[in-house]
């Protein structure tokens, strides 16, 4: 009896090292590197930005690329694109700026595929897939990150900044 406890105890401590194993092996998989979260600031983020393109993309889904847009680091879910229903396009702006609802960066690009097309998707495409869809890999003119706008305010106070110069909104610099 004494040898049977034995064992079940060090079955017990086994399976419980293997488990912890599995915990820290996933923390370490799912973890982010520094350049990695700065990559991706920006991206679905709560940050308020208006931003111009230089040509009209705002039916475009935008993905993020890395600094050196060499590689997508960041995509929605088709079913990221809708919120109670409703697309979440950029909102139009005076001069041709836009308000970001998606999460747009200096490293933003956009595909050709439309909002409402991707959300119809079961799936996102591979990310191969979405490298060969890109029109654009410099899409961005202008860029204000704007941290006394409340998410989803009025277009008249949006279009006020704009009128005013962007008082109180950060310019992105590094766009080319």
């Amino acid at each position: 009896m004494g040898t049977g406890k034995i064992i079940n105890n060090k079955k017990l401590t086994m399976k419980k090292t293997l488990i912890y194993i599995l915990i820290a092996v996933s923390f370490v998989s799912c973890s982010t590197t520094k350049k990695e979260k700065q990559e991706l600031v920006g991206y679905a983020s709560p940050l308020q930005i208006i931003y111009k393109t230089r040509k009209d993309y705002s039916q475009n889904v935008p993905v993020q690329m890395n600094k050196e847009k060499t590689k997508i680091v960041g995509f929605p879910a088709p079913s990221d694109l809708r919120i109670k229903g409703e697309l979440q396009t950029p909102k139009k702006l005076d001069n041709d700026f836009l308000y970001d609802r998606r999460g747009i960066s200096i490293n933003t690009v956009f595909l050709k595929i439309t909002y409402k097309e991707y959300s119809e998707l079961k799936e996102a495409p591979s990310v191969e897939k979405m490298m060969q869809m890109i029109i654009d890999k410099n899409p961005m003119v202008e860029l204000y990150y704007c941290p006394e706008l409340k998410r989803n305010s009025d277009s008249e106070i949006m279009n006020n900044l704009i009128k005013d110069g962007f008082p109180e909104c950060k310019k992105i610099s590094n766009i080319k």
